[in-house]
């Protein structure tokens, strides 16, 4: 059977290799470091990361995983391991976001803002979890509408919810406040550091770990049950 090293390897080379890559990284690295030049507020980087940055690069890296039914039946046959095969697809990926989350850390400490840290690794790591969930599909197409659904429309969604809730003088309950914490650690913490939600962060910070560690789970314990037998 294939170690799993050479398994992961495989998937990263498909994803870090790609000339695709590198325009990605660049062009989010851009766009985070302007948001935070141009603008005296760091709501643009939120806006910007949440909403363009984030998504983009999981769509992208998702591009590397995601597999339609021929591609599955090949990768089976070649690896004998389905298991072996979802493990290895998410340290890949997982892999693949690295470069982005410390460059994007790099720039928050640079303009001094290293409070958005956690809150930026938390956002990318849910929408990590739903690009892995996403990847149980049978097609590529599905699981690219999928992630694009969750990781961008969601969030831009609860960032209108918020303001709704910002412009009425009103706070939302505590299951709107988890639920913002869940698919966007980033925009509810700027409405918690703005008096809109009181969930604490701390809480909240929590959610967005447990829930997208579970996504994760459920890819890679109940992939068996989804995807196409060879």
């Amino acid at each position: 059977m294939v170690k799993l090293s050479k398994i992961i390897k495989w998937y990263l080379k498909t994803i870090m290799t790609s000339p695709v890559y590198e325009i990605v990284l660049l062009i989010v690295v851009l766009v985070q470091y302007a948001s935070l030049f141009l603008s005296s507020s760091y709501f643009m980087f939120i806006f910007d990361s949440s909403i363009l940055s984030f998504p983009v690069t999981a769509v992208f890296v998702g591009s590397g995983i995601f597999r339609d039914k021929s591609i599955q039946i090949f990768e089976l046959n070649l690896f004998q391991s389905r298991r072996r095969i979802s493990i290895s697809k998410v340290i890949a990926a997982f892999i693949t976001f690295i470069p982005i989350l410390i460059i994007n850390s790099l720039i928050l400490v640079y303009f001094n803002y290293s409070f958005l840290i956690v809150p930026s690794i938390l956002s990318m790591f849910v929408i990590f979890g739903i690009m892995s969930l996403s990847a149980i599909y049978n097609s590529t197409n599905q699981a690219i509408t999928t992630t694009i659904m969750f990781s961008f429309l969601l969030p831009l969604s609860i960032e209108a919810l918020l303001n709704n809730y910002a412009s009425m003088g009103m706070r939302p309950n505590i299951v709107i406040a988890s639920f913002s914490y869940l698919f966007s650690p980033l925009f509810a913490f700027y409405f918690f550091k703005d008096g809109i939600i009181s969930l604490n962060p701390d809480y909240g910070y929590l959610f967005s770990f447990v829930f997208a560690s579970f996504l994760v789970c459920i890819y890679i314990l109940f992939t068996d049950k989804f995807q196409i037998k060879p």
